[in-house]
């Protein structure tokens, strides 16, 4: 028990002279140069917090989310739709080209409508905060696209006239403008080739009989042909 006793008078005795240097120490300072100086020992051994408040908000916004948007339309505009951080400045590009400025809403919200280049659209969003902190979303691409499928049809030819049994089946073919179009031939879907070539049995009915396709491309543009054959067992 006694060692322990001497054992803190020692260490009491070494924290007091310890304390004392110290003391010595910073009065020197103060006198030798000033409270300024004292300051700024201070802060270089101790400023974090100061270093932080220098630095400021260094964090970008929320990556911007767009919206589902289709892979192609027949339209010329096109709603752009999203959200971010909230109360955050959010610029609109199309094909690298900036559109327009706008702000989110409490909630991290956007929303504009855009017009669309013809042919692809890249698009994408980039929000930026007060502190000019940025970030951008995943481009996405949309194609706008105004013009409607052609369809060639080789045969039959409109009017055409059959007979027998040997012709109550006849194969309908052609080709489509754009190989990756929907074919409907009298409601029966039709796949085309990468050409865009098709071909169809199709069985006539005793009398005259209607053939009608139908084509409908990504952007929903639409041609419709109808030809009439006969058919005379």
């Amino acid at each position: 028990m006694a060692g322990r006793g001497f054992y803190r008078r020692k260490r009491k005795k070494s924290l007091s002279r310890l304390y004392l240097l110290i003391v010595l120490i910073l009065g020197f300072v103060v006198f030798k140069w000033g409270f300024s100086a004292l300051i700024e020992i201070i802060a270089k051994t101790g400023g974090g917090d100061q270093k932080v408040m220098e630095l400021g908000d260094v964090v970008a916004p929320q990556t911007p989310v767009i919206s589902g948007l289709p892979e192609a339309t027949n339209s010329a505009e096109i709603k752009i739709e999203g959200y971010t951080e909230a109360g955050v400045e959010v610029e609109y590009f199309i094909n690298n080209r900036r559109v327009i400025t706008e702000q989110t809403n409490e909630d991290g919200f956007y929303q504009t409508v855009l017009s669309l280049d013809e042919g692809e659209n890249e698009i994408k969003i980039i929000a930026k905060d007060e502190a000019e902190n940025e970030s951008i979303s995943k481009p996405v691409k949309v194609i706008y696209d105004f013009k409607a499928p052609k369809i060639l049809l080789s045969s039959p030819t409109n009017g055409q006239e059959f007979f027998g049994q040997q012709e109550q089946v006849i194969t309908v073919s052609g080709e489509v403008s754009e190989s990756e179009a929907d074919l409907r031939i009298n409601n029966t879907y039709v796949r085309l080739d990468g050409n865009g070539s098709f071909s169809l049995r199709v069985s006539l009915n005793e009398g005259e009989n209607e053939i009608k396709l139908v084509a409908t491309d990504k952007a929903g543009n639409l041609t419709e042909e109808t030809i009439k054959v006969s058919y005379v067992r």
